[in-house]
C-alpha cells in the first residue's frame, strides 16, 4: 500500500493481504517488524488480532 491509500483508510475499511487464515503473520514497515498477529474474525469479517508488539528500537539500549 502506498501511504496516502495507508492515511486514507477509515473505520471498517477492509484491507486484503494474500496469506493463509491459518498462518501467523508479520506486521513490518520500513523492514521493521511492528508487531505478530493472528487471523481472528470481526462479525462475518475476517480480522487482524495483534498478538504482540516489537520494541522500539529507538528506545533499546545500546
Amino acid at each position: 500500500m502506498l501511504p496516502q491509500e495507508v492515511l486514507g483508510l477509515m473505520v471498517g475499511d477492509v484491507i486484503s493481504f494474500p496469506h493463509a487464515a491459518d498462518r501467523p503473520l508479520d506486521l513490518v514497515t520500513d523492514d521493521h517488524l511492528m508487531a505478530t498477529a493472528a487471523a481472528g474474525t470481526s462479525g462475518a469479517r475476517l480480522a487482524c488480532v495483534i498478538t504482540a508488539t516489537a520494541p522500539d528500537p529507538a528506545e533499546e539500549s545500546p
